[in-house]
């Protein structure tokens, strides 16, 4: 039996075909991004709760004196679901024949940016103070209100002597939470501001 139509109606259900069996790649992972967290939670006096609805479980947790606990959580910017990107996708998957897959897959694995940020709680919950080891390039609202807080927190620690904060600084260190480099530039900042007291 032989199929009786015009190539044209044969050409769109091939197209189709092709499309619906390679749109899983780019255009999947252009709809399934995630959103930017809200960072102004990451601030002094705010619970571990409010943080984590933003930022997600830590990635790693340390416990240290005084039963404070330091956790990092890691957060994704600059990778939110787009239905653009995702419709030009499927255009360019169907009028290339699935070849630009080639193309959209990598250009998707590249959107976002990952970062870290360190909070330590006290035993109640609450942020006692907020470090972001290595902060965005582009300022946003969020990230210019985490700065604020982390200056609210080194204001609140002043008090604290150079030896306690020493000592959490190697904690930090130790546990993984913070490079060797990053530990020496914190470790020389906190003896350059005891020195210049």
């Amino acid at each position: 039996m032989k199929y009786k139509g015009n190539s044209a109606t044969q050409c769109c259900v091939l197209g189709l075909l092709l499309f619906a069996i390679s749109n899983g790649c780019s255009v999947g992972m252009a709809l399934s991004g995630k959103k930017n967290p809200d960072l102004s939670v990451a601030r002094v006096g705010a619970t571990r709760g409010e943080v984590e609805l933003q930022l997600g479980p830590p990635v790693k947790t340390v416990t240290l004196d005084d039963s404070k606990r330091l956790d990092q959580y890691e957060y994704e910017i600059g990778n939110e679901p787009s239905a653009g990107r995702a419709i030009g996708h499927g255009v360019l998957d169907v009028l290339t024949i699935g070849l630009w897959e080639i193309a959209g897959t990598p250009i998707e694995a590249v959107q976002g940016e990952k970062y870290s940020i360190s909070i330590t709680y006290d035993k109640a919950d609450v942020v006692v103070s907020v470090n972001r080891s290595m902060p965005p390039p582009s300022t946003s609202a969020g990230v210019e209100k985490v700065d604020e807080a982390s200056a609210t927190a080194t204001e609140k620690q002043g008090s604290k002597t150079a030896a306690l904060k020493l000592k959490e600084l190697q904690e930090m260190q130790q546990a993984g939470l913070i490079s060797e480099i990053e530990y020496k530039e914190q470790k020389s900042k906190i003896l350059d501001e005891f020195s210049s007291k």
